[in-house]
């Protein structure tokens, strides 16, 4: 399965690696360079934006945020 994955941080970043355990192709995006780069050493792709994750050709997307509403507004709004 495609999956995106949007938030790698305390809660979304064990999730994700799950995924990639499982064996799920992931694309995985988060505004921290350094969380993204975690993910890819596992075998996760990296997205620099959200429209490079390009939601509608993933079989599913995930989001993990805990932010602010500027923060949540904004990628709930790119990815509509």
């Amino acid at each position: 399965m495609d999956i995106g994955f949007i938030g790698l941080g305390n809660m979304g970043f064990h999730m994700a690696r799950r995924l990639v355990e499982a064996g799920h192709r992931l694309t995985v995006t988060d505004t921290r360079p350094e969380a993204v780069e975690r993910l890819t050493r596992l075998g996760a792709k990296a997205a620099a934006t959200l429209t490079r994750l390009e939601l509608r050709r993933l079989d599913a997307q995930a989001v993990s945020l805990v932010a602010s509403r500027r923060d949540r507004d904004g990628v709930l709004s790119a990815t509509a």
